[in-house]
């Protein structure tokens, strides 16, 4: 009798794994974080990038007082500022900035086509970039 018991074969175990429907629910679930995921990580390097912006133009506008101190004048466009007798910016900036001679107010300024400016519109009158 108990030589009978040790030499039966076991029975075949059922295998191991994830059923289908398991695995299914696993990749909505997954769907359902992407579809969240992703529209708020487009508004945020959106974000991200208006604000960049408005730094380089707050830094081009120091730099252009910087000119008025040493030279007596406010500098036509943000061109001057960069690459010239005396380096006003380390970088050349991402946007061309054109100013208001007396007043150092930036009158316009042209986003570049593959930059932190691109698809921005400046606005003369809050002095900022926007995005339309």
């Amino acid at each position: 009798m108990f030589l009978k018991g040790m030499l039966k074969k076991p029975s075949p175990s059922r295998e191991k794994g994830f059923t289908l429907i398991e695995l299914l629910v696993v990749l909505l679930v997954l769907g359902a974080l992407v579809a969240v995921v992703v529209p708020n990580a487009a508004s945020f390097l959106e974000q991200a990038n208006l604000t960049a912006a408005n730094m380089e133009a707050m830094t081009v506008k120091t730099a252009a007082i910087f000119v008025l101190a040493s030279t007596g004048e406010f500098p036509h466009s943000s061109d001057e500022l960069y690459g010239g007798e005396v380096d006003y910016l380390s970088n050349k900036p991402d946007g061309t900035y054109f100013f208001d001679r007396t007043t150092g107010l930036i009158e316009s300024a042209t986003p570049s086509p593959d930059g932190i400016t691109r698809g921005l519109e400046w606005s003369r009158e809050k002095q900022s970039w926007y995005s339309p």
